[in-house]
């Protein structure tokens, strides 16, 4: 049996053979399930013995088109095998030390080389051996010491322990440091006494650099620091170890995937695009995960490794979750076809985005537009690359008719679908009268409110007296319809965190304090008073009766009317302060009204605070500014629980469509299930998505209140 180098170069010397790596043993493998659906069947490498999603086969397939390991060659078979199990030797593993680091260019073979009679090696190990003294790789004076006092074994052949390795790979990536510094600290393995003392240090700092993981049964995680490393553990010890140091392997390049279709994946190195082959012998794998991945979860314009062999990709790896593309919202001022650029007024700015053939032009509701669809002053969204010098645009979205012109008046009428205002611009209203149709989903704007409806404007001259009507800024767009109403001569207050009180004496007024009885307040009803609870319209009369049973409201008032009066079981908001002393919470809500409530505590027992990624959180996990859903005690102001509102990007790494699930990876590594049955799905332009949309392998962003998923939205620009 003869030893193949990555199948092309045949090694003479059968010594060399055993000249195989592989990583630490320790490494509990990943199930195939934490980053995709099905599980890949076809084996990434060419060894038989080394099955698709044997625990170590990543990094076996990795280091072997390194060149840093080889296989076993079988004649009679025309076989590879890799031998995954046999132990590695002392002198086999510093040779594989120094292939990973790069230096094996380095070695001297001209010169004689003799060592001390009791530290014996192979012929062959011996350039090896002085080049990992003469780079610090090995303790010359420990060594020596370690095989004289081991004169039945040679110190080359004698198989290298995980302890031995261990500190081999730290000194050989550069972190001696880093092992005095954890020598003395404590070790998370139930052997860790059975560790040498002089390799405590090293196997920390490996146990924090994460090359190490242990060996996890029922009885907890150990080292073993006295076994013998195999061939499969030493292969990913230095896989994972390649984080830790930056060498140029023959035939390997990092850079950003600039361009992804079914049979090439092009890469974007230092301002340089190259394009690789895909066939069936390409493996595809992602840094998080131990077994191979699917092609189609590969990240257009994300991070990834390539290595190839004569333009062909035979190892693609998903280096990170983020895309490195951006969106930028402007207004079209002119396309340049002679420079293919479309120039944007963004922020009051000119700016210009590159384009070509390849550019996708779509309408918000997908529409498939074209050039000339780009107005002056229509608004788009351009998805555009952030990793060339000259980004390149990928995608525009063109925006619903802009706005072309603003009219403002007093007004006179309003309707669902029209509104008719008086442009003069004095008291008198017997001026020139204009009707304008309005757009779908008008926007009114009532500085104050937030969801403002028609129902909130003024009309002069109305039921309750209010002889000047509102004065409006109408905006208009190209067909000529109102798509925004902006009232100019009032504001709109709110009360919140505060308990109303109705006197039968005073059948047109409510009297309204905070929580702990202060800043009493008196305001009047009108006919047009709002009334509701949790969205749900209510009568004046059945308002005034549920303050028997729930005194928590929400007032919006103008002058001394009120406008709406909200009965409320939730509040959102942002923090503003945790106080535990006196356990209140202050918290802003969007309309700007700042409110402080207490909060209840059952005896020992906190009260419930719901923070994604945290569980029993305390109002000591509340930060100022988070976001958060406040639970109210109907029967008095006081807070019953809290969720915390948190948006995240995150990885998609299994879809369960008959339950309607899906399992993600955090940015922190790690993985959950999340039924998503009340999410709003979502594409990247914002349109909705079904959830057989999205993708294993796609990075999403994730809104969640509390433990319940509100939003997922793709950032795929495909999607």
């Amino acid at each position: 049996m003869k030893l193949h180098r990555h199948m092309k170069k045949t090694i003479v010397s059968v010594a060399a053979a055993t000249l195989l790596m592989g990583g630490i043993p320790t490494l509990a493998p990943l199930s195939s399930s934490a980053v995709h659906a099905e599980v890949v069947n076809q084996a990434a490498t060419i060894f038989k013995d080394v099955k698709a999603g044997l625990w170590a086969e990543k990094h076996i397939a990795k280091l072997s088109l390194q060149r840093i390991i080889n296989g076993y060659y079988d004649e009679k078979t025309a076989t590879y095998s890799f031998k995954p199990n046999q132990s590695v030797s002392q002198e086999e593993a510093v040779v594989m030390a120094l292939r990973f680091a790069g230096l094996e260019k380095d070695l001297d073979s001209s010169t004689d080389i003799t060592f001390d009679e009791s530290f014996q090696v192979t012929k062959y190990a011996k350039p090896y051996i002085q080049l990992a003294f003469d780079k610090q790789f090995l303790d010359k004076e420990q060594e020596y010491s370690l095989a004289g006092e081991d004169k039945a074994n040679n110190w080359g052949t004698k198989p290298a322990t995980r302890e031995w390795v261990t500190k081999l790979i730290v000194r050989a990536i550069g972190e001696e440091e880093a092992a005095k510094r954890l020598q003395n600290s404590e070790s998370s393995f139930r052997d860790a006494d059975a560790i040498d003392s002089k390799y405590v240090g090293y196997v920390n700092a490996a146990t924090q650099m994460d090359l190490i993981k242990g060996i996890t049964n029922s009885k907890g995680t150990s080292f073993e620091p006295k076994d013998p490393i195999n061939r499969a553990s030493l292969a990913t010890l230095l896989s994972r170890a390649q984080h830790q140091i930056e060498v140029n392997y023959e035939g390997q390049s990092t850079g950003i995937v600039s361009k992804l279709t079914d049979k090439e994946v092009a890469l974007y190195v230092d301002g340089k695009e190259t394009t690789y082959q895909l066939n069936d012998q390409t493996a595809y794998y992602h840094f998080q995960t131990e077994n191979s991945m699917r092609k189609q979860e590969l990240i257009e314009y994300g991070d990834a490794l390539v290595i190839a062999e004569n333009g062909v990709a035979k190892y693609v790896e998903v280096m990170g979750v983020e895309k490195k593309v951006e969106s930028v919202v402007g207004t079209v001022v002119l396309y340049n076809n002679e420079e293919k650029m479309l120039y944007l007024l963004v922020n009051g700015k000119p700016e210009g985005f590159l384009t070509n053939d390849q550019v996708i032009i779509e309408s918000a509701d997908g529409k498939v537009l074209q050039l000339a669809d780009l107005k002056r002053d229509r608004e788009v969204t351009v998805l555009r690359d952030k990793f060339r010098s000259t980004p390149q645009t990928i995608k525009i979205v063109v925006s619903s008719a802009p706005i072309v012109s603003t009219v403002s008046g007093k007004l006179m009428s309003k309707s669902n679908k029209l509104v008719t205002i008086s442009q003069t611009t004095t008291t008198n209203t017997t001026g020139k009268l204009d009707t304008y149709y309005l757009a779908p989903h008008v926007a009114v704007e009532i500085n104050g409110m937030l969801d403002a409806s028609i129902e909130q404007l003024v009309v002069e001259g109305d039921a309750d007296g209010n002889a000047a009507g509102d004065v409006v800024q109408l905006s208009i767009n190209e067909d000529g319809q109102v798509t925004k109403i902006k009232v100019e001569n009032r504001s709109v207050e709110v009360l919140a965190g505060v308990k109303a009180f109705f006197n039968k004496d005073l059948p047109n007024y409510i009297i309204l304090t905070d929580a702990f009885d202060k800043n009493a307040k008196t305001l009047a009803f009108t006919a047009d008073t709002r009334f509701d609870m949790n969205g749900t319209k209510l009568d004046k009369a059945n308002a005034l009766q549920m303050l028997n049973t729930n005194v928590n409201v929400k007032v919006s008032y103008t002058s001394d009317k009120i406008i709406s009066m909200s009965f409320v079981t939730e509040y959102t908001g942002t923090v503003v302060e945790r106080n535990t002393v006196d356990k209140t919470l202050t918290f802003k809500l969007a309309e700007g009204a700042t409110v402080k409530l207490p909060y209840a505590s059952y005896g020992n027992m906190a009260m419930p605070i719901e923070k994604r990624g945290i569980s029993n959180a305390t109002i000591a996990d509340l930060r100022q500014g988070d976001t958060i859903s406040v639970g109210m005690n109907m029967g008095q102001l006081q807070i019953m629980n809290v969720r915390v509102q948190a948006t995240e990007q995150m990885q998609i790494t299994n879809i369960d469509l008959a339950n309607n699930k899906v399992t993600f990876r955090t940015n922190q590594n790690t993985t959950f299930t999340q039924s998503i049955n009340k999410a709003e799905l979502l594409g990247s332009t914002g349109l909705k998505l079904a959830l057989n949309r999205f993708k294993v392998g796609e990075t999403v962003n994730t809104t969640f209140i509390g433990n319940e998923m509100l939003k997922m939205q793709s950032i795929d620009s495909g999607n």
